[in-house]
């Protein structure tokens, strides 16, 4: 049975959809990251889980049962926000003991769950500290600490890194996929940041304007993005597109007209669903799939900016008759500099295709 079970969820604020027709299945001890731009929904259905928000429509379900209408306090679940939320004028042990203290639990049972947490977070030493005298990410252990004390069967986090500088960003990602691991508990995690969703995911749900585009494994959603909006968001640098007008069908291989009458082809997989010549088309292509001096299948570009990153560098180019610049990842080997010319090209089907309203057509692997 899934831990979790949202049905057709719907929420508006001030007239305005903020999630529409929202279907999830959340498995036992899972570990699924949403993930879209701010403003998609995403806190939203976080809020809704917790018991802070009540849809306009639909249903919860946790451990087989409806909770709507079921406090916060009695659902079992536990959140950590954005901004800590820590108690300014009581110790990192009272902030963390505050809940069991509420809920009346005996004070032995209150120092064992507090000392329990504190071992597991590597923060024994802060108990005696006021949050002021924190840093951010001792902050945000703190507020883990809470949450794991109560012993949820749900655990909600609500952007909880995007406070930190980058390094601890990167180090508190795998504290958290650490704990995950230790604890076995059901976890949502929401972000902004593709990064941490694909580092940190068994299964990833990419909002998009109130409505699930994609539900899948990290891997899977970006391998085999099922429609434009996600190939673009999960990727990072971020998906070439080049629109285009489809010329010719030639076996499982579409030849693409792009700006400049240049044509290049795409591979797809045989469906029920093909792309017809005629069609209005956009063409995705990887920065990493992009190869220097690649001349069967590819285009010149003027490399623009050139950022070194050790073993690569990040090119930016300008294709004729395109605003976006072309981004490829090459070997730093290659020398590439800027105001040069580059023939970038990539093999058929190391590319995607998408029709006029975005939707994928199914993509065969190399």
């Amino acid at each position: 049975m899934p831990a979790v079970v949202l049905k057709s969820l719907e929420m508006a604020f001030g007239g305005q959809a903020v999630l529409k027709n929202v279907d999830l299945e959340i498995g036992d001890r899972e570990f699924v990251v949403v993930v879209g731009p701010s403003g998609c929904g995403k806190s939203t259905l976080l809020r809704i889980l917790a018991g802070l928000e009540a849809p306009a429509s639909g249903d919860v379900l946790i451990d087989g049962q409806s909770v709507l209408g079921v406090a916060p306090a009695k659902r079992g679940v536990a959140m950590v926000f954005q901004s800590y939320a820590l108690y300014p004028h009581l110790s990192v042990f009272e902030n963390m003991a505050f809940a069991l203290k509420v809920a009346g639990k005996a004070p032995d049972e209150i120092r064992a769950a507090v000392e329990r947490a504190a071992r597991l977070l590597g923060i024994e030493a802060l108990m005696d500290r006021k949050p002021k005298a924190l840093s951010g990410g001792q902050r945000q252990r703190v507020a883990i600490g809470r949450a794991i004390v109560r012993k949820p069967s749900l655990f909600l986090l609500d952007e909880p890194l995007s406070n930190l500088d980058a390094g601890l960003r990167v180090h508190m990602r795998h504290e958290f996929a650490r704990l995950h691991r230790e604890l076995k508990t059901t976890t949502v995690y929401v972000t902004h940041d593709q990064v941490e969703a694909m580092t940190l995911a068994d299964k990833i749900v990419v909002l998009n304007e109130g409505r699930i585009e994609q539900v899948g494994s990290p891997l899977e959603v970006y391998h085999a993005p099922k429609t434009l909006f996600v190939a673009s968001f999960l990727g990072s640098p971020r998906m070439n597109l080049l629109p285009g007008e489809l010329v010719a069908v030639e076996g499982e291989e579409a030849r693409v007209q792009i700006a400049g009458g240049r044509q290049i082809r795409v591979g797809f997989a045989a469906a029920d669903v093909a792309p017809q010549p005629g069609d209005r088309v956009t063409v995705g292509v990887r920065p990493d799939a992009l190869k220097p001096d690649e001349k069967d299948n590819g285009f010149p570009v003027r490399v623009d900016i050139v950022e070194t990153l050790g073993a690569s560098v990040t090119v930016y180019g300008v294709l004729d008759g395109y605003d976006a610049p072309l981004v490829a990842l090459v070997a730093a080997a290659e020398h590439v500099k800027a105001g040069e010319m580059l023939n970038l090209g990539f093999h058929p089907h190391d590319a995607y295709l998408f029709d006029a309203r975005g939707a994928a057509f199914a993509r065969k692997r190399p």
